[in-house]
């Protein structure tokens, strides 16, 4: 808990074997309740996320899809989990030696590990989205907080750009890729967005339930079609500094891949917010 406040933690992961465990037990102790979303991994994301938590503070479930179903979608799962934690199956951590059960279980189906699936029934009041890829310093994710309640504002955004090092730390293909959404992102919202595909993020339980998540893109476009979304609720949006890290870990973004779509996001979106507008002022 912090500052009176119920904290819930999504992580999607995928084939993060190598660094979950990191991730996890680093995970501050204001933290209530965390979440693991695996989209689909085949390495021992899963087996390894499940024997790190073992022994943390915190109450843990892990969701898993069948298969590779897309960041965006992973984080919408977790979202989701966190509005309504009564609609999967619980298994019990206790039986994390029975694997094999992921098997057998149907596939169309979600499945959720739990350490204390009795405490994980309470409602959060705060979600925040980190990466599995130890890619965000734990210690930061109370400046989200923060700036929620400072600013009140509903959503909080990591701001790796305006960092005094970034140019050193990020690829150089990454930092200009970024600057050239975020200006695009914060054209078509009408909103100053620094660092728009930054994965740190907190945002209102209460927020999350006002957003059409199935309307979300489900892959690396998610946080440009998160904040179109946001902007039809009126929900503000502030921009918080955190630090950029990047080490061995294999990223799994492929930019010539991820162009076309983003770009299509924000046109899709542009219209669709004129539309929203246009309808807002038909109703007045």
């Amino acid at each position: 808990m912090y500052r009176g406040l119920k904290i819930a933690v999504v992580i999607p992961a995928y084939q993060a074997e190598c660094l979950i465990d990191q991730t996890l037990k680093t995970i501050p102790k204001l933290v209530d309740y965390v979440l693991v979303v695996d989209d689909g991994s085949d390495d021992h994301t899963i087996q390894n996320a499940i024997a790190s938590a073992q022994s943390m503070h915190y109450c843990f479930e892990l969701l898993s899809h069948p298969k590779n179903l897309g960041v965006g979608s992973a984080i919408t799962t977790g979202y989701q989990r966190v509005l309504d934690r009564s609609r999967f199956y619980v298994l019990s951590i206790e039986e994390r030696d029975q694997l094999d059960f992921l098997m057998h279980y149907p596939k169309q189906s979600t499945l959720v590990f739990s350490n204390h699936a009795s405490q994980g029934q309470s409602p959060m009041d705060c979600c925040v989205v980190m990466g599995a890829d130890a890619q965000m310093k734990p210690e930061e994710l109370s400046d989200l907080i923060d700036a929620l309640l400072l600013y009140q504002a509903d959503y909080a955004k990591g701001n790796r750009l305006g960092h005094p090092m970034v140019k050193t730390i990020m690829p150089k293909w990454r930092y200009l890729g970024n600057l050239i959404l975020s200006f695009l992102t914060s054209k078509v919202i009408g909103e100053h967005i620094i660092d728009s595909q930054c994965g740190y993020t907190a945002i209102w339980a209460e927020r999350i339930s006002c957003l059409s998540l199935d309307r979300l893109y489900p892959r690396f476009g998610f946080p440009n079609s998160l904040l179109i979304e946001l902007k039809k609720i009126g929900a503000s949006v502030i921009n918080v500094p955190i630090t950029p890290i990047y080490g061995e870990e294999k990223s799994h973004l492929k930019i010539y891949k991820v162009i076309l779509p983003i770009l299509m996001i924000l046109i899709k979106g542009w219209f669709s917010l004129k539309w929203h507008s246009l309808k807002k002022k038909q109703l007045k």
